[in-house]
């Protein structure tokens, strides 16, 4: 705690809690005794048992905890009606899981799922799916064989970088779901584990 303009504030990485300046936490991490410290770092995020958990979930939806190269976020494990991709956070999310968030990165180089000329399971898919483990953040590979790289070929080549604001979100049990509701339809890559979503500083503060 420090005096700011006459009066006693908290340093950044801690919140006032009744009058005393508790450390924030972020989701997964143990130690908390209040939910403001779980919240201060994640909107609606809760304190149980001494463990910061994501919030419970959005029309039956649960959230989810996934690791990104900035750090844990919260994703909604999937969409409703049979919807299988797991959603960024952002925008915030209210009746409708249908849409595909706006800040969910888009693939640029999808082909037209209505050419005839191009056979079933060969088709890039509109969602930008990465692999947690490429650090090519240069080389665009399709079907998210590689990291969240911009590109309008969909043949794998040179990329636009686009690591600052992107980054890989893996859930493992989130896209296991996807990858078998989109067989021979979508060839996803085997290496894809996780969905290109902004990066944690953007919505952290």
């Amino acid at each position: 705690m420090f005096c700011s303009t006459g009066s006693c504030t908290c340093l950044s990485n801690f919140v006032a809690i009744q009058g005393y300046c508790y450390l924030k936490k972020n989701p997964g991490e143990s130690g908390c005794q209040y939910a403001e410290q779980c919240s201060a770092v994640w909107p609606e995020s809760r304190c149980e048992k001494s463990r910061c958990e994501c919030p419970e979930d959005v029309n039956g939806i649960p959230y989810v905890q996934a690791k990104t190269r900035d750090g844990v976020i919260c994703i909604l494990h999937s969409g409703e009606d049979g919807d299988p991709v797991p959603k960024c956070p952002l925008p915030e999310y209210d009746d409708d899981l249908l849409t595909m968030p706006v800040s969910q990165l888009r693939n640029p180089a999808m082909t037209d799922p209505d050419d005839s000329d191009v056979e079933m399971g060969e088709h890039v898919n509109p969602l930008q799916f990465c692999s947690s483990s490429s650090t090519d953040y240069t080389n665009f590979v399709p079907n998210g064989g590689g990291a969240c790289v911009y590109s309008q070929d969909p043949q794998s080549g040179d990329g636009i970088f686009i690591a600052d604001i992107y980054d890989c979100v893996t859930s493992s049990a989130s896209m296991a779901n996807v990858k078998t509701a989109m067989e021979g339809v979508y060839d996803i890559s085997p290496a894809a584990d996780g969905i290109c979503c902004p990066n944690r500083g953007l919505f952290i503060s």
